[in-house]
């Protein structure tokens, strides 16, 4: 069944939010293979340009490591920076004050095969550069064929939607995205139901 794709102003994306973020682990075969197999083949989460396998980003960034399915380690010039995925959260598996969360590994392994060690991205900020913990707070962009990765969590069901405003350029598109999960049954919203469940 043919998914509906969403669009993406991506020249609104450079203007608009504008301003470019200054400054370890791969997943096995068979995850990978899972993880293509169930992810929307969707154009709503790829630059316009993506077809023809020139995203156009400049990379400003280098993962080093998924930390789980929202946050990343980047390599940002001479420096690490842990990276949070700005308008959505991926079911916990790290917190120390929080229970291990239902579709939080596979959240993570997805991201992972996503963006594994050394992919080059482009990060880009919306309002604040930071949140209250000091992580860089970035919409994340593949490079190399611009895939938009926090839409992409959300697309798939790996996500659901957590807007914190002012951080709030791509609020519609994500919300449409996750209702569009939603209705498909994707990811954690079929095994799960739903976010913040915690595993049996």
């Amino acid at each position: 069944m043919a998914r509906r794709r969403l669009a993406v102003d991506w020249a609104t994306l450079l203007v608009v939010v504008g301003v470019v973020l200054v400054g370890g682990c791969g997943t096995s075969a068979q995850d990978a293979a899972d993880i293509r197999a169930n992810t929307p083949n969707s154009q709503a989460t790829r630059s316009p340009d993506a077809a023809d396998g020139d995203g156009g980003w400049e990379p400003n960034a280098v993962v080093e490591r998924v930390v789980d399915g929202d946050t990343i380690v980047a390599r940002i010039g001479n420096r690490s920076e842990t990276v949070r995925l700005i308008g959505l959260d991926a079911p916990e598996t790290v917190a120390p004050t929080r229970p291990v969360q239902c579709f939080g590994a596979e959240a993570s392994r997805f991201l992972e095969a996503v963006l594994p060690a050394g992919t080059d991205v482009t990060l880009v900020r919306d309002v604040e550069a930071r949140d209250i913990y000091d992580r860089l707070l970035g919409y994340v962009v593949r490079s190399h064929d611009g895939l938009f990765v926090n839409l992409e969590m959300v697309t798939a069901g790996y996500a659901a939607v957590m807007i914190f405003p002012p951080n709030d350029h791509y609020t519609d598109a994500l919300h449409r995205a996750e209702a569009e999960a939603i209705a498909a049954g994707r990811g954690l919203w079929r095994a799960c139901g739903g976010p913040d469940v915690p595993l049996p």
